[in-house]
C-alpha cells in the first residue's frame, strides 16, 4: 500500500515538474518571438532614421551597421548633447 503511495506521489512529482518545464519552454519561444519583433521593429525604424537624415543632410555619410548611437544624423546627435 505505501508502495503504491509513494509510486503516485512520484507520478504527481514527475507531471509537475514537466507541466512547468512546458511553461518554461513556451515563455521561453514567447520571447524569442518577442526578440525577433523588436529586432525587426528597430531594423525598420532605423532604416526611416537613414532615410530621413539623408533627405535631410545629404551630405552626411551613415555607417552600414545598425547601431542607434553611431547612426545618428546631425541635428540627432544635438539634440542628445543638450
Amino acid at each position: 500500500m505505501a508502495a503504491k503511495k509513494d509510486q503516485q506521489t512520484r507520478q504527481i512529482l514527475m507531471l509537475a515538474e514537466t507541466h512547468k518545464l512546458a511553461d518554461c519552454e513556451r515563455r521561453a519561444y514567447s520571447a524569442e518571438q518577442q526578440v525577433a519583433a523588436f529586432r525587426a521593429s528597430n531594423a525598420k525604424l532605423q532604416l526611416r532614421i537613414d532615410e530621413l537624415c539623408m533627405k535631410y543632410e545629404p551630405g552626411i555619410r551613415l555607417p552600414f551597421a545598425v547601431n542607434f548611437s553611431t547612426s545618428l544624423c546631425l541635428s540627432e546627435r544635438s539634440l542628445i548633447s543638450m
